[in-house]
């Protein structure tokens, strides 16, 4: 058995969910949970509720106790995926019960610029100012999950170089599951923490970053050394991915995104033959600035012209749209720098009417957002209203119609034109189509 004693008042509703909510969610659990026996009532010789809990096998995981990280991280976060998608009717929502755990980060931004200020001779500030904005930014938009609240290697027991049981729920709830994921930066390297992380998309890893960024930014003078100690390592391990990511991938030119179910990335010479696959197809192509690719070699040609040019260049958004099971380019999808911020996409037909573009433009566009430009636009020929409905799935308005003479094609034709501002000025309407061509209208356009 195991006896938990809440160090002060603030932890005493612990106990209480605990008693609770730890039968309930160990019935849909494949790894054996803290489970509570009885609870104890407070006394002159303890003044709080306290709780006598099964003893569960295993030890603390720590990098002696496990030989192979890659394996713990995928059970880790398969537990963690496990845990998030229990019935969540009646829980308790993040809150003050909890510290927040699950709740806006935007609760804490005033502890993190505090120990900005405070450390600001001894912590590359700017940058650390840099991810947080970028975790606040990011919302989850999700039905609140499960979450465990302090996922920790105190919490976390295995045994014989797996996972085996995880305890002290005690700052369980249910909201944004981005907090469970901070011991990528405080325990994980770097290869593992991809495999911890890999389910996410960005903005859940921003914010679990930002959560890690936190915690160690207000331990990091603590007096205990070990957690002082800790709390330096995941503020390198933060520094070093940032300043990596800020040499070997540019973060303003196609930063690699990730939804529920993709990866979006830049393509690369290896992705040829996936590109031939988009760019041959006369139907996924008959509403596109392009004929059909004969071949490679034309696809070579394209390649360069519409992608390592641009990767070159300081800012560009020019993405392959794949799958998370395989990694290989089904589609592409763009946002341009030029003055019009076209927004524009193509894929494969047999991935086409399950929602794969929607995904894809909605973690695009909120790239862009984040990146500071002020709108995008794009048009869609009038015969192809399918291209509506992505568009509007964006948050895309339609504005006005035009006929242009299209080129390469030669022929005429009748395109809507839509657009997203982001700065908050919503009566901004980009005119260049209006203004450049004579035959222009405002149509009645029906949103099915």
């Amino acid at each position: 058995m195991m006896v938990r004693l809440p160090s002060g008042p603030d932890y005493v509703p612990q106990i209480e969910k605990e008693a609770k909510w730890l039968p309930f969610l160990a019935k849909h659990l494949s790894l054996p949970i803290s489970k509570p026996i009885a609870i104890g009532k407070p006394s002159e010789d303890y003044p709080f509720v306290w709780s006598v809990n099964h003893y569960l096998e295993g030890e603390p995981v720590s990098t002696a106790a496990i030989s192979n990280q890659s394996c713990f991280a995928k059970e880790l976060s398969s537990f963690l995926s496990e845990l998030q998608r229990i019935d969540t009717t009646g829980a308790p929502v993040a809150g003050k019960h909890n510290f927040f755990r699950g709740a806006s980060l935007e609760v804490y931004s005033f502890q993190v610029e505090e120990a900005l200020k405070t450390h600001k001779n001894k912590l590359p500030a700017e940058k650390f100012r840099i991810l947080w904005e970028q975790a606040v930014s990011s919302k989850w938009e999700q039905p609140p999950v499960w979450i465990h609240g302090d996922v920790a290697p105190g919490n976390l027991l295995v045994k014989n170089n797996h996972l085996c049981g995880v305890i002290d729920f005690g700052m369980m709830g249910i909201g944004d599951p981005a907090c469970d994921y901070a011991m990528a930066w405080t325990f994980f390297n770097e290869k593992d923490r991809k495999f911890f992380l890999r389910n996410l998309d960005q903005g859940t890893i921003d914010r679990a970053r930002g959560w890690a960024l936190w915690k160690a930014l207000i331990t990091y003078t603590d007096a205990d050394n070990i957690i002082a100690e800790n709390a330096k390592h995941t503020l390198d391990e933060i520094i070093s991915e940032f300043d990596k990511n800020d040499q070997g991938e540019n973060r303003m030119n196609t930063p690699t995104l990730k939804t529920e179910r993709l990866i979006l990335r830049k393509f690369t010479e290896n992705d040829l033959e996936a590109l031939f696959l988009i760019l041959k197809d006369e139907e996924v192509n008959q509403f596109l600035p392009w004929y059909p690719a004969k071949n490679l070699e034309e696809t070579q040609r394209f390649y360069e012209e519409q992608y390592a040019s641009k990767y070159a260049q300081p800012q560009a958004y020019a993405y392959a749209i794949c799958l998370k099971e395989d990694d290989y380019p089904i589609g592409y999808i763009k946002v341009d720098m030029e003055e019009h911020h076209d927004f524009g996409y193509g894929l494969r037909k047999e991935f086409w009417h399950r929602g794969i573009v929607s995904e894809a433009g909605k973690a695009v566009v909120d790239q862009v957002r984040k990146d500071g430009l002020p709108y995008i636009t794009a048009t869609h020929d009038k015969n192809n209203p399918r291209s509506a409905h992505v568009m509007r799935a964006c948050g895309m308005k339609y504005c006005y119609t035009y006929e242009e003479q299209w080129q390469p094609k030669n022929f005429p034709v009748f395109f809507r034109m839509y657009q997203l501002n982001f700065d908050g000025n919503d009566d901004r309407v980009y005119m260049k189509y209006w203004n450049q061509y004579e035959n222009h209208f405002i149509e009645t356009v029906s949103a099915d």
